[in-house]
């Protein structure tokens, strides 16, 4: 029996973006952005919660990313929050779980995760225009610190 890091290493992954949205965009407050002037757009933090759903019928993976802006380092304020969701097609998903005992390789949600990120990195540049937002980028995350930080939930 090959170890997890032996069957990863031999993994091709067929997958097909579904779907990718925009579920819900909030701001504290949608004001101009002459009129928001007095928020640091330097120290806008933000916090990322990653939940997942595997329907192997389906062969579908499904990625939340629910991300919430603070207006400092000290993440006392939220200022917003949006949450978007990948639907993923992999063909190939038997072919993987078979080569890891029925489990999906962290190497494999990571990549998914990541194409979610980027697409909500594109979703908060397109809703926060004319807002006290726009212009804030959202931060390049490895998509393996969600397993290392278990902030990884499964729906």
């Amino acid at each position: 029996m090959k170890t997890m890091e032996q069957a990863t290493a031999e993994i091709n992954l067929s997958v097909k973006i579904l779907n990718m949205s925009l579920e819900e965009f909030y701001l504290k407050d949608k004001l101009p952005i002459q009129v928001a002037k007095y928020l640091d757009k330097a120290k806008i933090q933000f916090e990322f919660n990653v939940g997942m759903n595997v329907d192997v019928a389906k062969k579908t993976i499904t990625i939340e990313l629910k991300t919430t802006f603070y207006d400092e380092e000290k993440k006392k304020n939220i200022i917003g929050h949006m949450n978007s969701k990948g639907i993923f097609e992999i063909a190939n998903l038997d072919d993987i779980t078979s080569k890891t005992d029925g489990k999906l390789p962290n190497v494999v949600l990571a990549s998914l995760i990541g194409i979610a990120i980027s697409s909500t990195r594109g979703f908060l540049i397109l809703k926060s225009e004319k807002t006290f937002m726009e212009g804030v980028m959202m931060p390049v995350i490895n998509p393996m610190s969600f397993f290392q930080q278990n902030l990884l939930t499964k729906s």
